[in-house]
């Protein structure tokens, strides 16, 4: 055993993806969700950790939003200090460079650095606002290392003090509000409960409330003095500039708390704000926000975070319908158990559908009242809802006025384009040279498209999933593996063992023989078309376009792979000289591979129940595949033929067949994979073909009752009740019944004469065993 399970083992810690269900995952869900619509079209980059459905599956980029204000406030130094000062220089001043370095640079900054010398000709205080800037910036970002208080309180208060100083001795208005600023975040980040806190107000009121429309610091400053009062005010006051702090919007919809929303939407001042107080709740929400969006539009028609919010019900949709039907694991977040709440797949199912046209109906209902640039994205929402419903001819109508629209943004448009194309393939039954020529196109489409690029490799990996499991559910078997081997997704683990499928796993589920030859043949093809050297990868692609074939490569669709399992198929079937045959063309380099090599020194003819996996290699014959096929052949023939030969032969048969099972050591001849522990229950959950003969040895036990009922030979007849009882024990675990393997062997109660009964004994107390062993191979 330890041989095959440091194999496997390998395989497992090396990979280490679980199985997921409705209660939680520990592999990212990022991973296996399903989506087709970008997450961008709604444009809102301080929200796009909340693009999918929550910061867990989206995650934020912290220096993206930290970087957020630096064009504005970069903007605002420019009018200041004058157009030709490069934006280089004050971005490396601004965020370059810390207290210790900009200090120690002064020498060399005022007579190198523009932006510095700058300041340094306006005097007035700009060249001490700088420093004291710098030394802002390094309190609020450094914290006590002995954990008693969040930032260094004495500190703050030390610079609190100075910057009051700075802001008395001040003349210009646009230096009194830099202070103020920077007093106002002092203030923020000087919380002790030691302490009473400092009151910014005042300098905000009086330096900052006037710059409002005009600066990015007054929206912010806000922020800092909201975050500082107390729930719900604190709550109410993220409402109230929420459209404003566009760099505070993320840590604001971070910190609301939702629970208490209905007292809040009471205690707003205007319909505007309880519009806000609902899409703060509503982007933190990843079940249906359905009922808050109509609130939302009957206090705010025209809210500017409303096609942000369908897109996120779109793509929670699309998660919902999608990803539990193209992938083995459920929707990456998903509101329900069924063990626990009494309600059916279906029943899910049905409910989804249904508020999936809900949405549609308010889509189509708020498009007239939307501002005009807004209402492209809205139209293509309701068409790619009716994609996910399978309305390919509606969604194709509606994607061609989407592409048509000059309102509509560049990554609308591709949108649209992509979502027409891939319904044009849908529409067909089977693939047609117009549809395979379509998915070549949609391929280009998603490898040139600029405004594509950020989730090219992803969406890649989504078309070739969805295409891939659509088109093998439709019978195109061949062609649907082949186009699944592009796809890098997560759509489902390998069995027996935990690591992820491939579409060579799903060719060994599900493939035929008809569809192996389709695929070999497309393999050894000469003159390929261009379809057929994209579904080989075998075409020639840009330099510069996602590397997908390499996907393909990984999973190992040769042409040699594929006659082995086309081999094992008909093994599975017990069709042997047909399995022969099989393996008669697979190239001999092929059986050199490591993972054959495993079983190279088994010999499949001979089962020692004390050993059956034979790890202490006592085998001493050995086979190959097509050697072990090519006697079982024999075998049988001979045992047609020849009475005298039939019990015999029929028991190594029944070996040949037990050795497949999981119980045995040449596994191998009938899975792809094996685990100790996949006759444990959750294995009920995964039927595949064979289970009765691969679990229950149903096919090694007719052969076992053949020799039994026909054995003159008491020795024989005694190993052949010993592994029926082997079988009967299998069958009964592997069926759930109850049954152990220390229950009474049944078939002895048949063993009527004293020899056999004599042998039988010596079987059980194991002092003839091993001689019976070697005896019959």
């Amino acid at each position: 055993m330890m041989r095959t399970l440091s194999f496997l083992c390998a395989l497992l810690f090396a990979l280490q993806p679980i199985k997921l269900n409705s209660c939680g995952w520990d592999w990212n869900a990022e991973e296996y969700r399903f989506w087709l619509l970008q997450p961008e079209l709604a444009g809102s980059r301080p929200l796009h950790a909340f693009y999918f459905t929550t910061e867990v599956l989206y995650g934020p980029d912290y220096d993206e939003i930290t970087q957020l204000p630096y064009a504005a406030n970069i903007a605002e130094w420019k009018v200041l200090v004058g157009a030709d000062v490069p934006d280089d220089a004050i971005t490396h001043v601004l965020y370059g460079m810390d207290l210790v370095e900009y200090d120690g640079l002064q020498g060399v900054l005022l007579k190198s650095d523009p932006f510095v010398k700058r300041l340094a000709a306006m005097e007035g205080g700009w060249p001490e606002y700088m420093h004291f800037a710098k030394r802002c910036e390094q309190l609020v970002n450094a914290e006590d290392p002995w954990g008693f208080i969040a930032h260094d309180g004495d500190g703050i208060r030390k610079a609190w003090v100075d910057g009051q100083c700075q802001l008395k001795a001040a003349k210009h208005p646009l230096l009194k509000a830099r202070l103020a600023f920077q007093m106002v975040r002092l203030a923020h980040y000087a919380h002790d409960p030691e302490r009473p806190d400092l009151d910014a107000q005042a300098f905000y009121d009086k330096h900052l409330a006037p710059l409002r429309g005009r600066s990015w610091m007054e929206p912010t400053a806000a922020f800092y003095l909201a975050n500082m009062l107390g729930y719900p005010a604190r709550d109410l006051a993220f409402a109230d500039i929420f459209d404003r702090a566009t760099d505070k919007q993320f840590r604001m919809v971070q910190l609301f708390i939702s629970g208490e929303i209905e007292n809040n939407l009471q205690l707003a001042g205007s319909d505007q704000q309880r519009a806000n107080l609902l899409v703060m709740r509503d982007l933190q929400h990843p079940g249906r926000a359905l009922e808050d969006l109509e609130r939302i539009a009957t206090f705010d028609p025209g809210n500017r975070h409303l096609p942000l919010l369908l897109a996120r019900e779109v793509n929670k949709l699309e998660d919902w319908l999608f990803t539990p039907t193209l992938t083995e694991f459920n929707a990456a977040v998903r509101q329900w158990q069924e063990s626990e709440e009494g309600v059916s797949q279906q029943d899910v199912l049905r409910t989804d559908m249904a508020y999936l046209h809900q949405v549609k109906s308010f889509i189509q209902r708020i498009v007239p009242q939307a501002d005009a640039d807004q209402r492209a994205l809205l139209i293509l929402l309701d068409g790619h809802l009716s994609f996910v419903i399978g309305d390919f001819e509606a969604c194709r109508t509606i994607m061609a006025r989407v592409e048509e629209d000059p309102t509509a943004s560049s990554s609308i448009r591709v949108q649209a384009r992509l979502d027409r194309t891939l319904c044009g393939i849908m529409a067909t039954d089977r693939l047609t040279d117009a549809t395979r020529n379509d998915v070549l196109a949609l391929v280009e489409l998603v490898n040139t498209q600029p405004e594509l690029f950020a989730h090219r490799s992803t969406i890649l990996g989504q078309l070739h999933l969805y295409l891939g499991k659509k088109m093998i559910e439709r019978g195109e078997v061949a062609d649907g593996i082949l186009i699944l081997a592009r796809t890098e997704r997560m759509f489902g683990t390998m069995l027996p063992v935990w690591y992820s499928s491939n579409a060579r796993h799903v060719a060994f589920k599900i493939a035929e023989p008809v569809d192996y030859d389709r695929m070999i043949a497309l393999l050894d093809k000469k003159d390929k078309t261009p379809f057929e050297r994209y579904l080989t990868a075998t075409d020639e692609r840009p330099a510069d376009w996602e590397a997908t074939e390499n996907h393909f490569k990984s999973d190992d669709l040769t042409r040699d792979k594929l006659l082995d399992y086309k081999a094992m198929w008909y093994l599975r079937e017990d069709q042997l000289e047909e399995a022969a045959a099989t393996y008669r063309q697979v190239h001999p380099d092929y059986w050199t591979n490591y993972d054959l090599n495993m079983f190279a020194e088994d010999d499949p003819f001979l089962v020692n129940i004390d050993d059956p996996h034979n790890y202490d290699k006592t085998d001493s014959t050995h086979y190959t595949r097509l050697s072990i096929v090519e006697r079982m052949v024999a075998l049988k023939k001979e045992a047609a033929r020849n009475p005298k030969k039939r019990a015999l032969n029929n028991y190594l048969l029944g070996n040949a067949y037990f050795n497949m099972t999981w119980h045995g050591k040449y596994w191998g001849l009938s899975r792809i994979g094996w685990s100790m522990n996949e006759t444990s229950e959750w294995r009920e959950e995964y039927n595949t073909p064979g289970d009765d003969d691969y679990y229950g040895c149903s096919r090694a036990q007719e052969h076992y009752e053949t020799t039994f009922e026909t054995a003159k030979d008491p020795v024989l007849k005694a190993m052949a009740c010993r592994m029926l009882g082997e079988c009967e024990s299998n069958w009964r675990n592997y069926s759930a019944e109850s049954g152990n393997h220390d229950w009474w062997n049944p078939w002895v109660e048949q063993l009527t004469d004293e020899r056999s009964l004599e042998a039988f004994a010596r079987i059980e107390d194991c002092s003839g065993y091993a001689d019976f062993v070697r005896r019959f191979r």
